[in-house]
């Protein structure tokens, strides 16, 4: 049975394999003149079909075949646009090709054994610090010598009883050492500059490496201490951020941590008080991260906790004070779980330039590289020093220029006058590069251009995959250009169109029946009895005291002093919309009872002609009023402040403490969204208690099924307007061209897995 089965397999992808080459430049479609090639068909369906064991079925082809027939000649009328032809595409897909070519134009094997040596140096942490001596990387030798003798200099310092953090302090040309005495903490591999990073795993703890050249300058390395990888942690949060009032963030926290230490729910008091948007509605959680990750008191509160739902007390970061919850720890993870992501890493940092360098000392030997260096010698002797300063130009009429500098399969030339081009392209104004320094750096980074270039000229013919990826990508950003075009930019910018198709199609968006309800959440019974009795007036009191204004006696003229203290009043109006005022102005015993009513109607005035609404005006009195003392004031005008807005009242219940209320309103449609439990589908007031809160539920309204308005479903209307416009397009291009499709071949697919 086995060996059956076995000869099954065997000859299944031996079809399969033998398929693909006996298909070799068949014509699966034809659009007009233009053929497609089944091998093109196959690709996308065997991406598409991996694994799946309705591959090569007859249904999967003939399905899969519609979508690729839609997808050629979207392309095919693209092209017919001359969307190709597009600088802006050109530029476009340019840049997808050379990512594309990135890893074909590398040494992977040392890139494999550097992944492997990262891997490795993540398994442990390092405690260093440094002292660092600047100079340039492409310093005259010069200059670079006086640099490491100085650095060397202060090694042996150091290994003669110097304090290394004294030295630091003082020599040392890295801003941060004048405060740190050139400590770095502790740090792990893919942190720092390669060769820093070599030098400092090279080092025994307790020693001083030897001078250690990096773009920054020259360092010594003095090693404190090596510990295992912490690794990595999982955790959750609650954050109060930082307020104006100092402590008021931090007391915020402290009564949350209470209640967690009290047995409260973490989940529901994330949700009720976090103010980190992007985790409070998922517990909080954060991403899982390592040791330099996180600012260092949040990864090192992280880390010190021992358990899985151990809770931290209060910490505090540059962004504000936080709770952690600890979900899990793990140590490193093994190097098939961290090799991608440490690859990935490396391709950005300067140790790639070795597997870069290989690469190129490869391509030289593939491409029997041979160089001229009479020539070279004779170029370089022709360029002076106006190069240094970016300004040189070469003698188009020079003999130099059709000569060989150096040639690639002993056919392709590269001459002088290539060179020539590079350098006035490349040229920059240069304050410590020497001529020949300057020149030989242009010499490198020209060959290697020209070396990489010629690879990847041929990339397409040397690896099927990378042609295959290369079409892939080409067609698909012009069926992007075009569907833009056609499709995606129309459904939005067609106002009238879109509204039309909505009013065609209005039985397709409609609402449910909905409720609008306002939450009452409080921390206890009587503070919730309290909130509900305020909030059901609809005029709450805010922390604004009555602003007091006394008139001359037997006046009602204001002076400068009143009219400035009105317009302060104003001002704050204006600022805070929720804001409305009680009006009421006075009269005291011997001024007529009559001029209450006349300052009462010139402070109106005054307020209306300078711009608050009327409506603001809740309320406007007379009154007799006594003063304490006789003092030749007469009555007062008194300005008092209240609001409609809830998180006033909010703002008065929490003064004491933090958690005591929360207003919130929402509108639940049935079907779905969940409601509590406890609220009927109907007009009312509800109380419940759940997770040791009050909550008081005012449904204050039920909103039958309705038809949507536009501006409340756009994104679905324009979704499904855009999915309208797509098949008139496609059904238009399907009359427009002739289409022929080789079904016999595509059957013949079908019978080779039978």
């Amino acid at each position: 049975m086995r060996f059956i089965l076995t000869c099954c397999l065997i000859a299944f992808f031996y079809l399969h394999a033998s398929a693909q080459t006996d298909n070799k430049d068949k014509t699966i479609l034809q659009i007009d003149s233009f053929k497609v090639p089944v091998e093109d068909f196959l690709y996308l369906y065997n991406k598409n079909y991996q694994d799946d064991e309705n591959a090569y079925t007859n249904q999967s082809l003939r399905e899969y075949f519609d979508l690729f027939l839609n997808f050629k000649l979207k392309v095919f009328e693209a092209k017919k646009q001359s969307y190709h032809l597009n600088n802006t595409f050109i530029k476009e897909f340019e840049t997808y090709r050379k990512q594309l070519a990135a890893p074909y134009l590398t040494d992977t094997n040392v890139t494999e054994q550097l992944v492997q040596e990262a891997y490795d140096r993540l398994q442990q942490e390092i405690k260093a610090a440094h002292i660092l001596i600047r100079v340039d990387q492409y310093a005259s030798p010069e200059d670079t010598l006086a640099a490491y003798n100085n650095t060397l200099d202060l090694r042996k310092q150091v290994l003669d009883g110097a304090d290394f953090n004294e030295l630091a302090k003082e020599f040392s040309e890295d801003p941060s050492a004048k405060q740190n005495g050139g400590d770095l903490g502790y740090f792990t591999a893919l942190q720092m500059v390669y060769p820093f990073e070599n030098a400092a795993y090279k080092t025994p703890i307790g020693e001083i490496s030897m001078p250690v050249r990096t773009r920054f300058g020259y360092h010594i390395v003095m090693v404190k201490d090596k510990r295992p990888a912490r690794g990595e942690v999982t955790v959750a949060h609650i954050m109060i951020r930082n307020k104006a009032e100092a402590s008021e963030a931090f007391e915020k926290a402290s009564e949350i941590y209470s209640k967690l230490k009290a047995g409260e729910d973490w989940d529901v008091l994330c949700r009720q008080f976090s103010e980190d948007p992007a985790t409070k509605e998922k517990g909080g959680a954060l991403r899982p991260f390592t040791s330099g990750m996180m600012v260092e008191p949040f990864a090192d509160a992280a880390f010190a906790l021992k358990n899985p739902g151990d809770i931290s007390e209060p910490v505090q970061t540059p962004y504000g004070w936080h709770i952690i919850k600890l979900i899990s720890k793990k140590k490193p993870g093994s190097f098939e779980e961290m090799q991608a992501e440490i690859k990935k890493k490396i391709e950005k940092d300067i140790r790639n330039e070795v597997p870069k360098n290989n690469f190129i000392d490869k391509l030289k030997e593939e491409n029997n590289f041979k160089d001229f260096p009479k020539t070279k010698a004779k170029v370089f002797a022709s360029i002076d020093k106006s190069l240094l300063s970016g300004n040189w130009k070469y003698d188009s009429t020079s003999t130099l220029l059709n000569q060989s500098l150096f040639q690639l399969n002993d056919k392709d030339d590269v001459t002088t006058a290539d060179f020539f081009k590079y350098i006035i392209s490349k040229q920059r104004q240069q304050n410590s590069l020497n001529l020949d320094s300057y020149l030989n750096l242009l010499y490198q980074d020209f060959t290697e251009a020209k070396i990489v270039e010629l690879e990847e000229k041929n990339l397409a013919n040397k690896y099927p995959e990378f042609r295959n990826l290369e079409k892939e990508y080409y067609e698909g950003l012009l069926l992007f250009a075009i569907m833009e075009k056609e499709v995606w930019n129309k459904a939005v910018e067609d106002t009238t169109g879109l509204r039309t198709y909505f009013e065609q199609n209005r039985s397709n968006y409609l609402w449910d029946e909905r409720i609008e309800t306002v939450v009452l959440d409080a921390a206890s019974e009587e503070a919730l009895k309290a909130a509900s009795a305020e909030y059901e007036t609809g005029l709450f009191n805010v922390d604004v005291p009555t602003k007091d204004i006394a008139l001359k006696f037997g006046e009602i003229h204001w002076g400068d002093s009143i009219t400035k203290e009105v317009d302060k009043i104003l001002k704050r109006l204006k600022q805070d919309t929720s804001l409305l005022v009680k009006l009421e102005c006075g009269y005291v015993k011997k001024e007529k009872s009559e001029m209450a009513s006349v300052r009462l109607e010139k402070l109106k005035v005054f307020l209306t002609a300078k711009g608050l609404d009327s409506a603001r005006i809740i309320s406007a009195t007379t009154a007799k009023q006594k003063l304490k003392q006789e003092t030749g004031l007469g009555g007062h005008m008194l300005i008092s402040f209240y609001s409609t807005d809830p998180e006033k009242l909010e703002a008065k219940f929490n003064k004491e403490n933090p958690l005591q209320l929360q207003i919130e309103k929402h509108t639940y449609e049935k079907g779905k969204d969940n409601i509590p439990e406890n609220i009927k589908w109907e007009k009312g007031t509800y109380t419940y208690q759940e997770d040791n809160r009050f909550y008081k539920v005012y449904v204050n309204n039920i909103i039958p099924k309705s038809p949507k308005k536009l501006d409340e479903n756009r994104g679905q209307v324009i979704s499904d307007y855009q999915n309208f416009l797509e098949k008139q397009w496609l059904d238009s291009l399907k009359a427009k061209y002739t289409i022929e499709v080789n079904n016999t071949l595509l059957d013949k697919l079908a019978e080779k897995k039978n």
